[in-house]
């Protein structure tokens, strides 16, 4: 019964269910949200799904979802608004739009598809939906339930069906009523999502028959039972009609295309995460000669420590693929593990020089650095490229740590009450502010930290 339920929440968010005729869905502004409420609506959403699934932090996985889904997003009939994208690290099958742009993939989504535009073909479903309101515009009219528990009921439909008893206490917690709001036009909106998406896949560059064939595998590997997505296919009734819309969609012939570098190594990241057999890689690679196999090859001979195996293996792999920067990236990651801090530091200093806007490369050069207890030369590179992304909390955080061991613990503090302010955690962020008060000396910097413990204060009031 559970399950049911969630079935029905995600009807709406999931990436399929297909409705053959659209019904006149209204006027976008007579549902839409403030963007400040929406704002507010996704924080919570996105809160409440970082505190019950596992959100996958490999930085070469999101660096690769995010050029993909930007690039789309860019090419979408909303171009300017704002856009997350994260990976989930679960098995099951499945791709999810939340307010404020939010939109998360599963891994194993992410690995049941074999080309960049079969993923794309996900990805501009779930962007179309936030580009054509179609949240605001279900739940418009439950605004009365408060915008806390509004984003939590939300997250409730994406986390239930990964864990069906969570899914339900946050319901239960948000005073829940009716699920049936949730599936206003829901199918309509379906047909909606796939017709913008396909334009959107073909302005971005990618093959808009990449959708059909992407559905068809999926109805077949259950039909053979290789794959367990009966609740996939339960939460999506009109596999056929939306199979048989997609195909006239589509323009057949006009672009070709195969899995990029990128796709290849994200997939490998993903799979060398889910089985240590070495072998079952080791023969893969051998046999096909594919970035993905021999590549996962080393990745799992490092997760087992077989280093100068791993590092032999991906000195070989980076000759046959030498601007593959995550290839890189791992070799030198292989090194550190390896204790051979010095040599990593090397490859990344050289990268790093051809690369500065590559944020995944300064983050693990940062890191690198800091694992050699380079600690000053670490908070330089991080202070000149904080400039850059100055709401990164990622660097962020790395940055409080290199100046902390660097000695600057005023200035960590207030790096540290940053982040917190950033995740809107106003308490903590005048504990950081308050030791930093009380540890410097400098008469100009307690004016300015009484000043920023005083603003916060208001806001805590409010």
């Amino acid at each position: 019964m559970k399950k049911q339920i969630f079935i029905l929440l995600l009807l709406f968010f999931s990436t399929q269910a297909l409705a053959y005729r659209l019904p006149q869905l209204g006027d976008i502004s007579e549902h839409s949200f403030s963007a400040y409420e929406e704002h507010k609506l996704g924080q919570e959403y996105f809160r409440t799904l970082q505190h019950y699934l596992k959100i996958d932090r490999d930085p070469i996985v999101n660096a690769y979802i995010q050029e993909i889904g930007h690039r789309l997003a860019s090419n979408s009939p909303d171009p300017h608004r704002r856009y997350t994208f994260f990976v989930v690290d679960d098995s099951s099958i499945n791709a999810f739009a939340g307010p404020d742009g939010y939109i998360g993939i599963n891994s194993g989504l992410l690995l049941k598809t074999q080309s960049d535009s079969e993923l794309a073909a996900v990805l501009s479903h779930e962007i179309a939906h936030v580009a054509q309101h179609h949240i605001a515009r279900s739940i418009a009219n439950q605004k009365q339930m408060g915008l806390s528990s509004l984003g939590a009921v939300l997250a409730a439909a994406a986390i239930g069906m990964i864990n069906p008893t969570a899914g339900i206490g946050i319901l239960a917690g948000a005073n829940a009523g009716s699920y049936q709001h949730f599936l206003t036009y829901s199918r309509a909106f379906e047909q909606e999502a796939d017709r913008i998406a396909v334009q959107i896949m073909a302005k971005a560059g990618y093959d808009p028959c990449s959708m059909p064939v992407f559905l068809k595998r999926i109805e077949r590997d259950e039909q053979l039972n290789e794959i367990d997505i009966a609740h996939f296919l339960q939460s999506h009734p009109s596999t056929e009609s939306r199979l048989a819309d997609a195909d006239n969609r589509c323009v057949k012939g006009i672009i070709q295309t195969s899995p990029s570098a990128n796709f290849e190594i994200a997939q490998a990241r993903l799979l060398s995460k889910q089985t240590q057999d070495v072998m079952q890689f080791k023969m893969q690679c051998s046999k096909r000669k594919d970035l993905r196999n021999c590549y996962a090859y080393a990745l799992t001979l490092a997760n087992q420590k077989h280093y100068s195996q791993a590092i032999a293996h991906m000195h070989s792999l980076i000759k046959e693929h030498p601007s593959e920067i995550a290839l890189t990236m791992s070799l030198a990651d292989m090194y550190a593990q390896a204790g051979k801090q010095k040599q990593a530091i090397r490859i990344l200093e050289q990268n790093y020089r051809y690369n500065p806007d590559d944020l995944s490369l300064l983050y693990q050069y940062a890191q690198t650095l800091l694992l050699d207890k380079q600690y000053k030369r670490a908070r330089t590179l991080l202070e000149e490229q904080t400039i850059n992304f100055p709401n990164n909390k990622s660097l962020l955080i790395l940055l409080s740590t290199a100046q902390g061991k660097s000695g600057q613990l005023v200035t960590a503090y207030r790096t540290r009450a940053k982040v917190f302010l950033l995740n809107h955690q106003y308490n903590h962020a005048r504990e950081q502010l308050e030791m930093a008060k009380k540890l410097t000396r400098d008469a100009t910097m307690r004016v300015q930290i009484k000043a920023q413990i005083k603003e916060i204060s208001r806001k805590i009031k409010k």
